[in-house]
């Protein structure tokens, strides 16, 4: 190499510095989202938690045999038909009050076969921030959210 002459190119330098930027980004991108999901708050974190548990459940009820989702102090829960288990806890926002019917009737619980099915049902809630409903169907889980909003 002489005195002259460049070489196309970066030099190591270079390539690790570009690589720690690009790998914080990445992780504020990923702490962004986590924050966004599993950290939601109010009627967002209410509709985010009923929809991971009523998944959990359709999935737990299919290795199981039936699973029983639940709203419990300040969770849903999922847990074994004859209650010896929990399987999943999904803690709902702070100051949230959750109700959960089925066909017009107050509940505490609802069963899964072991086709992961169960009778649709109701979550209405007060998260502090906006009420809503969200209705869910037993037979495919697909979530209706029908929130209102404040004023």
């Amino acid at each position: 190499m002489s005195a002259g002459r460049w070489i196309d190119g970066f030099t190591l330098v270079e390539t690790l510095a570009v690589s720690v930027i690009v790998a914080l980004g990445a992780a504020v991108v990923a702490a962004s989202m986590r924050s966004g999901t599993v950290g939601a708050v109010g009627a967002q974190g209410v509709l985010w938690s009923v929809g991971a548990a009523d998944q959990r459940a359709r999935v737990e009820s299919l290795g199981r045999g039936g699973v029983v989702l639940e709203v419990t102090n300040g969770a849903i829960v999922v847990r074994t038909d004859r209650a010896e288990a929990v399987l999943h806890r999904e803690e709902l926002p702070r100051r949230s009050q959750v109700r959960m019917s089925v066909d017009g009737e107050e509940t505490t619980a609802v069963r899964f076969d072991r086709a992961g099915r169960c009778a649709d049902y109701v979550v209405d809630f007060d998260s502090g921030d906006g009420r809503g409903r969200a209705r869910v169907s037993g037979t495919t889980g697909w979530i209706e959210d029908e929130r209102e909003s404040e004023g």
